[in-house]
């Protein structure tokens, strides 16, 4: 009876070191679609976003120093491929 439980103990955790080496191997982007997410991306201090865009599994934006007026803002990007997934980005000011 022992040899049951051990062997069902040793297939339960081979299958978790499984799905764990898995879900970590995928890149940010992929398991935010995989998960139905949202990603969240904090901008450098005094960079506002121009431009997101999904390249392949990579996420590329382009930002620029911000005027002396503007005002932070959150800005949401939608990714939908075969699910709805979302990607914030958070501005910040110059201290």
């Amino acid at each position: 009876m022992k040899r049951k439980t051990y062997f069902g103990v040793s297939l339960i955790l081979a299958g978790l070191i499984v799905l764990l080496v898995l879900y970590t191997s995928c890149t940010p982007i992929a398991r935010t679609q995989m998960n139905d997410g949202t990603m969240w991306v904090n901008l450098p201090d005094g960079q506002e976003l121009i431009s997101a865009s999904l390249v392949g599994q990579r996420l590329c934006y382009l930002t620029r120093p911000m005027d002396s007026t503007y005002v932070p803002v959150r800005k949401t990007f939608t990714m939908q491929i075969d699910r709805k997934s979302y990607v914030i980005f958070i501005e910040h000011q110059n201290d």
